[in-house]
């Protein structure tokens, strides 16, 4: 997935479905980090059969808000106890590694919107990236065709930028598997916030999994 090249790192994705899988877990990474939980709940819906009949989110929420208010102790003064609320991607109160994630998300969605569309479109997805994490230079990407697959290589600009994308493709791994406690791991080493977590767990695989669950590309997961 990565190698060192010039004394750069360069990662490679091989095809579409890994440019997608690297896409939804920096995004799911840097929303949990900015205190959007219910997207773990949004997420189930391509995992679990008949999601929508257990009113799933109302029964979490408190869950998900007792463990909001642990990883993020200023939230409950300053977002309340809604989970319909959370800090911007752009706030200096949540941890760097959220806004890293979303700058290198934004640079493979562009980069790669742009190579199948190079007319341009109107979705925001043909937009321009705006860096949220100024410390950090933004990465650059280039895509390529390969034995009729589409892959993209991804210039880094520092070993943060690395580790943070490990660390999304694990959280995702994590929610396929329905580990929402081990996910939880990637964010708070606090013993109290994890049996939150085991809790809703526990919620989830009492519900059927669909028949055909997605999962991460295994080149992915092997380099995470």
């Amino acid at each position: 997935m990565y190698k060192e090249e010039n004394g750069q790192i360069v990662v490679r994705l091989n095809c579409q479905e890994e440019i997608s899988d690297v896409i939804n877990a920096l995004d799911l990474y840097s929303r949990i980090w900015i205190g959007q939980l219910l997207e773990i709940d949004n997420q189930m819906i391509w995992l679990k059969e008949k999601l929508y009949e257990t009113d799933s989110a109302a029964k979490m929420t408190p869950f998900f808000v007792n463990i909001r208010n642990r990883i993020l102790p200023g939230s409950l003064k300053d977002i309340g106890n809604t989970l319909h609320s959370s800090y911007g991607i752009f706030s200096k109160k949540i941890d760097r590694r959220a806004r890293i994630a979303y700058d290198m998300q934004q640079v493979i969605r562009y980069t790669s919107a742009w190579y199948f569309h190079p007319d341009g479109g109107h979705s925001v997805d043909f937009g321009t990236p705006m860096q949220a994490e100024e410390t950090v230079k933004m990465p650059i990407a280039n895509c390529f065709a390969d034995d009729r697959e589409t892959g993209m290589e991804i210039h880094l600009t520092c070993l943060s930028q690395l580790e943070v994308l490990k660390e999304a493709i694990a959280v995702l791994g994590c929610l396929y598997r329905g580990k929402i406690c081990d996910l939880f791991a990637h964010y708070t080493k606090d013993a109290d916030t994890l049996t939150v977590a085991r809790h809703i767990e526990q919620y989830y695989s009492g519900i059927k999994d669909k028949k055909e669950l997605p999962k991460i590309s295994d080149s992915l997961i092997a380099e995470a």
